[in-house]
């Protein structure tokens, strides 16, 4: 049986059709193989919990039935060991605090220094005497009726200034 051939003319549409059909083939079997393999940890993983979980069970029917010896044992452990850790993070802990309590005194300092000098310039503020024309029930009288200060300012012949400071010394905002 003879078969007549055919003349075979691929074209590119066709080439890519097959190509793209290969590498489609390529990726499905790669998924495949990831998913056996994430199966396969899965199951890995899944008999370790298995394991753990048994341990626990097997260390809590232990506790249960009297095995103190064993629990004492490992809790005098678990208590050296973090002796061990809480000691070396207390001491950066206690050189942390020390390091604060130093920048704290610091800055301490420095606001005392501060305020002494505030209160110095306050002092000369307030030394400074008040304008013999201002008269300071004037501008009481006429803040509580409602006078601005610009106003109070313009009423009184004086600056707006010197008004705030007579409001301020009478506990007037």
């Amino acid at each position: 049986m003879n078969l007549p051939a055919l003349p075979i003319t691929l074209s590119e549409d066709l080439l890519l059709v097959i190509l793209g059909s290969l590498v489609l083939i390529i990726f499905l079997i790669y998924m495949i193989y990831k998913d056996s393999t994430t199966t396969r940890k899965l199951k890995d993983y899944e008999f370790a919990i298995e394991e753990l979980n048994r341990h626990i069970f097997l260390l809590e029917k232990n506790q249960k039935s009297g095995n103190d010896k064993i629990m004492a044992e490992v809790e005098t452990e678990i208590n050296r060991l973090f002796s061990k850790e809480l000691k070396g993070i207390a001491d950066t802990l206690m050189s942390s605090i020390n390091e604060i309590k130093a920048i704290q005194a610091n800055m301490k300092n420095n606001l005392e220094a501060r305020m002494d000098r505030i209160e110095e310039r306050t002092k000369e503020y307030l030394a400074v005497p008040s304008s013999p024309t201002l008269d300071e029930n004037r501008v009481k009288a006429l803040h509580k009726a409602g006078y601005t200060k610009e106003e109070i300012a313009k009423e009184l012949h004086v600056s707006v200034s010197e008004v705030s400071f007579v409001l301020n010394i009478l506990s007037i905002s």
